[in-house]
């Protein structure tokens, strides 16, 4: 495995378990981050557009190694961070009547249909 793999590999090993905890904690004040807001936040030119990223990337740091909600998902190691972000401003743009929900939800969701477990 190529260093630079590795390192990506170790850093998200290294923040799962705390993103898993951040995740869980932050439930109660995840509703104020609903697709929406993360939609905004999302795009190239958004002031906050680091928030999109750490916030796609907390959610598929939690999903390897347990459940967020109800989904799964199995990001390749080959697969960049730029890649795992960009999963979800589509899926997004798509589901515009879903987007009052939880960001983190939603998150799970578009990573689960982009990365299935097999």
């Amino acid at each position: 495995m190529p260093l630079s793999d590795q390192r990506r590999s170790g850093r998200r090993l290294q923040c799962a378990t705390g993103a898993v905890v951040a995740v869980n904690t932050a439930a109660k004040a995840d509703h104020f981050v609903d697709g929406n807001r993360l939609y905004d936040l999302c795009w190239p030119n958004s002031k906050s557009s680091s928030f999109c990223g750490d916030h796609v990337l907390s959610v598929a740091d939690a999903l390897m190694v347990g459940r967020v909600g109800h989904w799964t998902a199995c990001v390749p190691h080959r697969v960049t961070d730029d890649q795992v972000v960009y999963v979800t401003t589509p899926f997004l743009k798509a589901h515009p009547a879903r987007r009052g929900d939880w960001a983190r939800e939603l998150v799970a969701e578009a990573l689960a249909e982009a990365f299935p477990c097999r």
